[in-house]
């Protein structure tokens, strides 16, 4: 989060009330200082707001004028509007931006949830990857230079220059108002900019320019920190998918991919917009929970059976378990899991091969009953075809940060055998060496009516499934009429942890060097003096200490400021090493009721679960010998947590350290003490609870 004065905001003032601003007014105001919100001033007074958003979506092609937007959210000061900023950032992921305004309305300034600044640590950690360093090595990137107004983005866009230069990247670097010239005469499609702001003013501006030719829908701008995390999506997780799914082929099991992907008619994004519009007619925002009307429009014929019924995502949970996302065992009317799996209907009793299909929303069937789903249909397809094949259904709600990675634990997690047939959602990523399906061409062919979905194509209906479960049939129909021949088990290589979370971070750590090294699990939201404590203490007690920094975005500050607090507050400590804790370590899933903190029924097994996986499958990989916490006298939820560390971890072999918590006289040094003065803007009372490091975190200002 940072704050910006108003002197460097993009303020358009006004000499009379009016409703809209014309394509003439807008445009040299983003050529100059391009931005994500044009403030729109009336007398010295905020007036209305204007978003690169709502100048796309109401643009008239025929008056060329886009209507101000007088409706928004203000806070009255920079100190008093900066915990409710963030928590409007938190509670609602469309607020990007806060306008600070006086009680007389003048515009003072800006709280925005993008700052460009906290994600350095994490982004320079995933640049160190040697996999990304290699593809970093002689790629040609557009950079585009940030607008001069800012010394602290000009700061940031040395750092992260003379970063990939050092990876041997092949520069260009352009001014923003050069972007239109460099994306129609050298035909440059990506440009990299420094944060989120100014990438969609650009972005905006040169959209308006080219309105009605549909050219800028190939436009890409992003951030640095979603150019390289595409980058880590790309290359480290699809190489190393694409390595896993090649040794399956190699071994007789075939392989097919499908995704939604634009096509060369354009096709996918005029239907998503057709999607989208339903949303927009309403005046609320797009969801995968759907108004009344919708609701009737997507069952149809089924909207009677269904209408006193909760779709199975609303009754349906998530648990983890021996490292791996399953559904929670059901029995409902419409749907029923067992064993981590939903059921599939139609399954023969003797079967010649099994057909695995993992995907989100749409193969878990999130919006039908059992026997509506993409399996379950598959399943039929194949029965009434006389194919002896059993579909097993690996879908699982998307609720994710990387969905691939799940369908990929999903698969292998299975008793695979030669002769077997895998289906997966590549997530809209191109991986190589297997057969490929595009579910937009079907969608296309099949001129799919737009009611069949919620808001996007892989959050669908009966219909909808029934359409894609054809696909999916006609495209395995060659494989279907081959031999299945042997029926021996596959090898399956190293576990998908290791793979996707502990090579990624640990590529180049030999714990070898090390006899005793240590791990410490923290959250830091955000980082005190009594966090430092414990890791100073901890570090002398082992040769080298690792700190996985809690990586849900599930607190306050989020996850990059809170791993920036950590690596900035940590520097001079020689044997420390922070690393984002992934999807394994004291997650949502695996134990949410460190995140809700209420102990519920199933606050034992949870928890049992994270740390038994922590003891067999992170911490031998990695030598780990030593595992410390903070004592907790108060929270039943931590308690719960240490006690079952305390009984689990030293039968692998891991000494659990309790330490004492840092007192400033007062109190335990706590993160809740440090947010309570926020609350109460006692900001004073921060110099003895926070170091130097959090301080510039919390209060980024933009220069």
């Amino acid at each position: 989060m940072i704050y910006t004065e108003r002197k460097n905001l993009t303020v358009l003032e006004l000499t009379e009330e009016r409703d809209t601003l014309s394509y003439d007014e807008l445009i040299p105001v983003l050529i100059e200082r391009p931005s994500n919100v044009i403030y729109v001033e009336l007398h010295g007074r905020l007036y209305g707001i204007v978003t690169i958003g709502h100048i796309i979506r109401t643009l008239s092609p025929e008056t060329r004028q886009v209507v101000i937007s007088k409706k928004f959210t203000s806070v009255a000061s920079k100190e008093n509007g900066y915990l409710l900023s963030r928590r409007l950032f938190k509670d609602n992921g469309s607020i990007v931006f806060v306008p600070v305004a006086n009680s007389e309305g003048k515009l003072l300034g800006e709280w925005a949830k993008e700052d460009g600044l906290s994600a350095i640590n994490y982004i320079a950690s995933i640049v160190d990857n040697p996999k990304v360093a290699e593809t970093l090595n002689g790629l040609e990137i557009v950079l585009v230079r940030p607008c001069a107004v800012f010394e602290k983005k000009r700061q940031l866009f040395l750092f992260w220059k003379q970063l990939l230069e050092r990876k041997g990247a092949s520069l260009t670097v352009i001014d923003s108002k050069d972007v239109e010239y460099y994306f129609f005469e050298h035909n440059i499609r990506r440009f990299v900019f420094v944060d989120f702001c100014e990438a969609k003013g650009v972005q905006g501006s040169f959209c308006m320019s080219v309105f009605g030719k549909q050219t800028f829908i190939a436009l890409d701008c992003v951030t640095y920190r979603d150019f390289i995390l595409r980058m880590k999506d790309e290359v480290c997780e699809a190489g190393e998918i694409e390595r896993i799914f090649c040794s399956l082929q190699t071994q007789n099991v075939s392989v097919l991919g499908f995704h939604f992907m634009e096509n060369e008619h354009g096709f996918l994004w005029e239907f998503q917009n057709r999607i989208q519009e339903k949303y927009r007619s309403h005046g609320i925002p797009s969801s995968p929970y759907m108004f009344p009307e919708m609701r009737k429009d997507f069952l149809g014929e089924l909207y009677e059976k269904y209408m006193d019924e909760k779709m199975p995502i609303e009754i349906n949970t998530i648990l983890m378990k021996d490292g791996f996302y399953i559904l929670r065992d059901t029995d409902t009317p419409i749907l029923h899991a067992s064993q981590g799996k939903r059921q599939t209907v139609g399954q023969p009793d003797a079967y010649e091969c099994c057909v695995y299909v993992a995907g989100p929303c749409m193969i878990a069937g999130i919006y039908v009953e059992d026997q509506y789903t993409i399996p379950s249909l598959l399943q039929k397809e194949l029965n009434l075809a006389g194919f002896s094949c059993k579909v097993i259904n690996l879908g699982l709600p998307g609720v994710f940060l990387n969905q691939l990675v799940v369908n990929v634990a999903k698969i292998l997690n299975e008793d695979l055998k030669q002769g077997d047939i895998v289906l997966f959602d590549t997530h809209d990523l191109s991986v190589s060496g297997i057969q490929m399906l595009s579910l937009t061409d079907a969608l296309e062919e099949s001129q799919a009516p737009i009611e069949w979905f919620a808001n996007e194509p892989r959050h669908c209906n009966h219909k909808a499934n029934q359409l894609f479960a054809k696909a999916m049939y006609e495209k395995l129909l060659p494989v279907l009429r081959q031999p299945v021949g042997d029926r021996k088990p596959i090898e399956k290589g190293d576990n998908i942890i290791k793979l996707l979370y502990i090579d990624q971070y640990f590529s180049d750590f030999d714990s070898s060097q090390y006899e005793k090294i240590g791990s410490i699990v923290m959250n830091c939201n955000p980082f005190t003096f009594g966090h430092r404590h414990l890791i100073e203490y901890a570090a002398e007690l082992v040769d080298f200490l690792i700190i996985f920094v809690v990586e849900e975005d599930a607190s306050l500050f989020t996850f990059e400021e809170r791993f920036a607090m950590v690596c900035e507050g940590t520097a001079d400590l020689k044997n420390v090493k922070a690393v984002p804790s992934g999807d394994f370590i004291l997650s949502k899933r695996s134990f949410p009721e460190y995140f809700m903190k209420e102990a519920d029924e199933d606050i034992v097994q949870n928890t049992e679960n994270d740390i038994t996986l922590f003891a067999e499958k992170i911490a031998p990989v990695l030598g780990i010998t030593h595992r410390f916490v903070g004592e907790e006298p108060e929270d039943e939820v931590t308690n719960t947590y240490n006690r079952a560390m305390k009984k689990i971890l030293p039968a692998h072999g891991i000494e659990l350290v309790e330490i004492p918590r840092k007192q400033d006289g007062k109190a335990v040094i706590s993160a809740s003490r440090v947010r309570k003065c926020l609350e109460e803007n006692t900001l004073e009372a921060l110099d003895t609870l926070i170091p130097e490091s959090t301080m510039r975190i919390l209060f980024c200002v933009n220069e």
